[in-house]
């Protein structure tokens, strides 16, 4: 009974969080990125991003605060392979996603 409480206690934390800072993402899009998860992670972390955003921002692709990282990509035999992958899967979010300048640098 004890750990039943501890748990609704959190869901409705997580919850409350949840409702106070909305990020608008677009159902649509979900639903058709739904099959493919890394885009989707991609497509949510975008959306947050792109929501907080005050003007351009520069993102690292590698190091502990790089996109590889906050994506919680596996690692990669090679950077260069990750890459490629971050290419294909901004030009599949380009289609389906909200419009953000993105440039790979």
């Amino acid at each position: 009974m004890r750990c039943q409480k501890r748990r609704t206690a959190r869901q409705s934390s997580w919850r409350e969080e949840i409702l106070a800072h909305p990020v608008p993402n677009d159902l649509e899009a979900v639903k058709v990125l739904a099959a493919s998860p890394a885009i989707l992670d991609l497509y949510m972390w975008l959306s947050y991003r792109s929501f907080k955003a005050k003007g351009t921002e520069s993102i690292p692709i590698f190091g502990d605060f790089g996109l590889a990282n906050q994506l919680g990509c596996v690692k990669y035999s090679r950077p260069q392979r990750f890459r490629a992958m971050l290419e294909q899967w901004l030009t599949q979010y380009a289609h389906s996603g909200p419009s953000v300048l993105l440039e790979l640098s």
